[in-house]
């Protein structure tokens, strides 16, 4: 006999039950698999032999990190409360000594970090030989004066994993004994009032979410209505009108003339030998004159193709200084004014050298048109403000506009206009 009670050992796990069982539903299988583990009429060693049969058939997942944190407690635990030695333990579970070690010294460091240097000295064993594998728990209480309960703290939320849900469960379920696990299914049968009051409880919820649903629909639809006549709209209004007036259309009656023959004959007379003079001085001319034709060479040798000819004081791509709302290039109008534009054309020639500028359509800069000389340009991005202020010094009216025609990159398009006073 082991004197070994497996509810001491749950308790100082400090496993929640009904947690781990899924809300104590599958408690029964989880009591089963408890005491076939951890039977108190087995020795130490067999209890080892069955987390490590478990182990194996757990290949991988969370149930099986479970099983090794159990194992690892289960080192702690004897070693604490049996007294055993460290190789005592190591013989017991058939753990290698340096893992056995390890798992202590994390044990210890973690409730007492001020003697994690010692605890590394005491507890670094890499084999059997070693004289501190004859170390016990008493011994470790009297070297660092132990006076308060330990915990096992590592892995706390292991504590409360569903294991019971888990896909390898069912796999270690199986191995264990037939005859207990009809026991159990037998004991967890749910009784036929208890499944007819289950569905009762059920049909109940569905009518009351119902009655729920319909009520907040109506609330809803009784509250709608209610704003709708707490608004009120301003509108015109014409019943103000007096609909008693009558409004009737009054036609004036054209007067009757009445006239003899004789004075119908003499208006006619009078109509006859009337006049008509010109008293604004306007020469008129009753036939079209002829136009002289200089040079019969300038004339063009095929008169439909010179209706599509484009002249040179037309541009190719008309606008763009217009301002858009939703334009993002800018655009530059500059008005000037003067009695001789040639004087100011050559001037302005001097001032555009000093900086890059290209011609943005098809007719030349500087062109003389009717009504003034017209440059259409674009000028460097980085060179636009000190352009404009020079414009600006001799007394020119600039406009800025948003446009959505494009250019050269970091070019601005700047449209100048010489007015002939």
């Amino acid at each position: 006999m082991t004197n070994f009670k497996s509810k001491l050992f749950i308790q100082w796990l400090g496993i929640d039950i009904k947690s781990i069982s899924w809300e104590n539903k599958y408690k029964d299988q989880f009591d089963l698999f408890w005491s076939y583990t951890f039977d108190e009429k087995e020795q130490f060693d067999n209890h080892f032999t069955k987390i490590k049969k478990f182990i194996g058939i757990c290949q991988e997942g969370p149930f099986k990190s479970w099983l090794l944190w159990l194992q690892e407690s289960y080192v702690i635990y004897l070693f604490q409360y049996y007294n055993f030695s460290i190789i005592e333990i190591s013989k017991i579970s058939r753990i290698q000594i340096t893992d056995v070690s390890f798992m202590l010294r994390a044990y210890f460091i973690d409730n007492m970090p001020a003697q994690k240097f010692n605890i590394n000295n005491d507890l670094s064993i890499i084999s059997p030989q070693n004289s501190k594998a004859a170390l016990s728990f008493k011994d470790l209480v009297e070297s660092y004066n132990i006076t308060e309960e330990l915990i096992h703290k590592k892995d706390q939320s292991l504590k409360e994993l569903e294991v019971t849900l888990l896909k390898s469960w069912v796999y270690v379920y199986e191995v264990l004994p037939k005859k207990e696990k009809k026991i159990i299914k037998s004991s967890s049968e749910i009784p036929l009032k208890k499944q007819i009051s289950f569905f009762q409880e059920l049909l109940l919820l569905f009518v009351l979410s119902g009655v729920l649903i319909l009520g907040i629909k109506f609330a809803n639809k009784w509250y709608e209505d209610y704003l709708t006549k707490q608004v009120t709209l301003f509108e015109s209004n014409f019943f103000w009108l007096d609909k008693n007036l009558v409004f009737e259309s009054q036609t004036q009656k054209t007067p009757e003339i009445e006239l003899s023959f004789s004075e119908i004959d003499k208006l006619e007379k009078t109509e006859n030998n009337l006049e008509v003079s010109d008293k604004s001085g306007v020469i008129r001319y009753e036939d079209e004159s002829d136009v002289v034709v200089t040079s019969v060479q300038s004339l063009p040798q095929n008169f439909e193709i010179a209706n599509m000819e484009q002249s040179s004081y037309e541009e190719k791509r008309k606008g763009g200084y217009r301002d858009f709302s939703y334009g993002r290039r800018r655009a530059y109008r500059v008005m000037l004014t003067s009695v001789k534009p040639g004087i100011l054309k050559s001037k302005l020639y001097k001032i555009l050298n000093n900086y890059s500028v290209r011609k943005a359509d098809n007719v030349d800069p500087g062109k003389k048109i009717p009504g003034g000389i017209y440059f259409n340009l674009y000028i460097s991005r980085a060179q636009i403000k000190k352009f404009l202020s020079e414009m600006d010094g001799i007394e020119a009216t600039i406009l800025e506009s948003k446009t959505i025609f494009g250019g050269p990159r970091n070019m601005d398009k700047v449209f100048i206009w010489i007015k002939e006073v």
